[in-house]
Formats: structure tokens, sequence, C-alpha cells
């Protein structure tokens, strides 16, 4: 398994490294200039790979890459486990990539003709061929709709995506993004107001430490006290004479 994980990551990075290097004068099955110097990274392989998988995908050729990163996770013991993704069977997933790669490929030679590599029809010889047709049919709007509800369907199927469980995720992702962002904004609040209380209150300290200042400091005395004389005493001082 691990043995399969680099030889799969090691075709699947130099497919991206030929498909993302393509030049047009490069020779390839396209091409019917003179032999130059080749400029794609990966050779003479690398340069009839790339043109063959734009001459037939257009842009979307680059499907094949997000292939071999599934075919990476089916060699995943516990890719179950995750919940987004399942492992389906192999009939499943090469249904579903085929759906999902001729969708593309329709989509953009209806919508994304800009993609298209120098030289290249938008969605290649398969997009040109079917485009057309879907436009006749069902319209440009009906037929773009058609083609995006059959990306997401061929994504889920020949990935095993759920996109329920993409909604959840990306719903408590944004509760949570929003929960922090308010808590974060209601403690600067607090520390702002407890900043401008703390201002006002050293205001008045000093203002009542100016108003003491200007008088005379105050002092405390114990008053006088007098205990009155009581009658009683007196009359027990004096002495009968009889």
């Amino acid at each position: 398994r691990e043995a399969g994980w680099i030889v799969v990551i090691a075709l699947g990075a130099w497919l991206a490294l030929v498909l993302a290097t393509y030049h047009p004068t490069d020779p390839g099955p396209t091409f019917t200039g003179p032999a130059g110097p080749i400029l794609n990274q990966g050779g003479v392989a690398g340069a009839w790979i790339a043109a063959a998988l734009y001459f037939v995908f257009g842009f979307s050729a680059w499907w094949w890459v997000v292939f071999g990163g599934l075919a990476i996770l089916r060699l995943y013991r516990r890719v179950e486990a995750w919940q987004l993704v399942n492992r389906r069977p192999l009939a499943a997933t090469l249904g579903g990539f085929a759906i999902v790669t001729a969708s593309s490929c329709a989509l953009e030679a209806l919508r994304l003709r800009g993609l298209a590599p120098r030289g290249f029809e938008p969605g290649g010889a398969l997009g040109t061929l079917l485009a057309p047709f879907l436009g006749r049919t069902l319209g440009f709007t009906g037929g773009t709709l058609l083609l995006l509800a059959l990306i997401a369907g061929g994504v889920s199927v020949f990935t095993g995506l759920s996109w329920l469980r993409v909604a959840e995720l990306l719903g408590t992702g944004l509760e949570r993004a929003y929960t922090a962002l308010r808590t974060r904004v209601e403690a600067r609040r607090d520390r702002e107001e407890g900043r401008l209380k703390a201002q006002e209150r050293e205001v008045k300290v000093e203002e009542a430490k100016k108003a003491f200042e200007d008088h005379e400091p105050i002092r405390i005395e114990m008053p006088a006290v007098e205990i009155p004389r009581s009658e009683r005493v007196g009359r027990e001082k004096q002495v009968p004479r009889f």
C-alpha cells in the first residue's frame, strides 16, 4: 500500500507538471512546425501526453490529476472513518469520473471558452462534440444547469463525497467563525468601555484633589467635655448639726 502511494503520488505530480508546463511549440500529435527545443518539463513523453490530453479534454484534462489524488485516497485503509468521502466500487468510480469529465468538457465548450490552452478548442474534441447537441436540445441556460448538476453528482459518485456533510461542515465553520468574531468584538468593546471609565474616574479624582488642595487642611479635635455636678453629691457632704 505504501509503495502504491509513492508510485501514484509520483505519477500525479508528473502529470500535473507536464500539463502546467505545456508549450505550443513542443512536439506532439497536433504540432506540425519545425522541431525545436522542448520546453515541457516532462520531456518528449510529457509534451506528447499534455498535447494529447488538451486535444481530447481541453482544460478539463486536469481532472486526471484529481483522479490520481482519489487513487491515493482509495489506498488509505481508514478512509470511511473520515465521514466526508467513502471508498466506492471501482466501476462506480470509473463511471462517475467519466460523467464528470464529459460534463466538464461540455460545460467548458459551452460557457468557459477562455480556459482552453493556446492552439486547442475549449473542452477539447469531447466538448466540441457534446456542447452543440446540448445547446440545441436544452438551450444555453438549461444545458448549463444540467451540466452543473451532472458534475456535482458525478463528483459524489466517483469520490464518495457527501455534499450534505460538506454543507454541515461549512455551516459549522461559519457559525464558529461568527461566534469567535462576535466574542472578540464584544471583548474589545468591553475593554474600550473600561478604558473610558478609567479615564473618567481619573479626571474626577484629579478634580477632587485640586478642590482639597485649595482649602486649609481639616483638623479633627476632640471637644471639651463638661460634666455637671450632681446635687445629691452636695447634700451628702453636709453634716447635720443636731
